[in-house]
């Protein structure tokens, strides 16, 4: 008895001591600047800032109970599957710090402590781009209701073809933009065709596409629900610009046009936004050519009052590539998605679980590695479903639900990356076209 006695006196002390001396200038500010200020900053998205003391004091037992239970940064990759370069997650040592300085009084400590502010722009992260395209207008937002899913197009003014270095979204009236995706049309090409530059349009609130019946078999969206068209950057809360890695970029060709699909949110005020998109080319081409597609199921038909459906899409690709980048999309139904890769007499390959996704985050999640695929292997997405009232979001949980573009219907759109040959087709990949040189890792 003496001794646990004894060691508990050693250790209370210890504890105490630890507790009194996390300041937030010395201990807090770096783990704010590492994984909050990036949105928790004037001008951004954040709904309070976290730069200075006087701003984060009155925030301090709200910090906790938000990292205590990761909620912030948010984060939402089952850490059993996969390592991902842009992983937000508070080591278990800064949660420390936030929890012993909150339940210690949130004590401010000596400025001198501080590492030297984060210096933020208004500017552009990519640096001077060498073109902006913007929306064709100012587009007013109202401060209540719901607004549809909108879509602008603009001329890229492009005389020649364009290897895209980094590329950038930069909506003006963040608050209210939830999500913003920007494609590339090619000349010729017949996705929203009846979008011109100079315009927009909005699809209405009660439009579904329904099928007889759900079916698993998959299809990837380039030369199905894109034809001649490209994702080819997005902007989302907490998102980074798109950078490529040495040696690769995305291409665009002379002649293309930008389409912006805009979701806005209403906030209580009244605002306009007019988005830019920055783009940086690079100045010799690259090695490998960048692609966005995604997986989709458009025969999704989830039940009424169902509180976890299951919809899957397999495909199967065509030739040897490397994928990354991945960014489960459904909507507010959505309750978890899983990205798998299936080769030929191994067990499935879990690339990517999202266990309890979120519609307000938009995330993606950059593999560590890229990850090798060989001509015949399948990817399977699986997307479950919560139609039940217990989900909190869900509009109308007595309604059977289709694929549509608004929030209250759903999707399956599994995005990723792949590269190819930079003078390479992106279909031989996901079509299976004549052969052509192999991007094999």
């Amino acid at each position: 008895m003496p001794g646990k006695y004894g060691f508990l006196l050693l250790f209370l002390p210890a504890a105490s001591f630890a507790a009194a001396d996390v300041t937030f200038h010395k201990d807090v500010v770096p783990v704010l600047q590492k994984h909050c200020q990036g949105c928790h900053r004037p001008g951004e998205a954040a709904p309070f800032s976290l730069i200075s003391y006087k701003e984060a004091r009155p925030w301090a037992k709200a910090i906790r109970a938000a990292v205590a239970s990761r909620k912030m940064p948010p984060w939402f990759a089952d850490p059993a599957h996969g390592t991902f370069s842009n992983d937000t997650r508070l080591s278990e040592r800064e949660m420390n710090v936030i929890k012993l300085w909150a339940d210690g009084g949130a004590p401010e400590g000596d400025a001198a402590d501080a590492p030297a502010p984060l210096e933020f722009t208004s500017n552009w992260k990519i640096g001077k781009p060498d073109l902006i395209v913007e929306l064709p207008s100012e587009f007013a937002i109202p401060a209540t209701g719901t607004v549809d899913y909108t879509w602008f197009a603009a001329d890229m003014g492009l005389t020649e073809d364009k290897w895209i270095e980094k590329l950038e979204v930069r909506p003006t009236a963040r608050p209210v933009v939830h999500h913003a995706l920007v494609f590339a049309r090619e000349p010729g090409s017949t996705y929203r065709a009846d979008l011109q530059p100079g315009g927009h349009k909005s699809r209405p609130e009660r439009e579904q596409t329904r099928h007889p019946a759900q079916s698993d078999k998959g299809a990837f969206a380039i030369g199905k629900s894109f034809p001649g068209a490209e994702m080819i950057g997005d902007y989302v809360v907490n998102g980074d610009p798109y950078v490529a890695s040495p040696g690769q970029a995305r291409f665009v060709r002379a002649g293309s046009h930008l389409l912006f699909q805009m979701h806005y949110t209403t906030n209580g005020k009244a605002a306009s936004d007019r988005t830019q998109v920055g783009i940086v080319f690079a100045k010799t081409p690259p090695k490998e050519r960048v692609v966005n597609n995604a997986v989709i199921n458009a025969t999704l038909r989830i039940p009424p009052g169902a509180p976890a459906h299951p919809v899957s899409a397999t495909v199967t690709f065509q030739h040897d590539t490397r994928i990354g980048g991945f960014g489960p999309h459904m909507h507010v139904r959505g309750k978890a998605m899983k990205y798998e890769l299936l080769r030929a007499g191994a067990e499935p390959e879990t690339l990517l679980y999202v266990p309890a996704y979120d519609f307000n985050w938009q995330l993606k999640y950059q593999p560590t590695q890229w990850i090798g695929v060989r001509r015949g292997d399948q990817f399977r997405v699986t997307a479950w479903y919560d139609n039940s009232p217990n989900n909190k979001y869900n509009p109308d949980p007595a309604k059977e639900i289709f694929w549509g573009d608004q929030s209250w219907a759903e999707m399956l759109f599994a995005f990723f990356d792949y590269v190819i040959p930079a003078g390479g087709d992106p279909l031989l990949v996901t079509e299976g076209k004549p052969a052509a040189p192999s991007a094999a890792p």
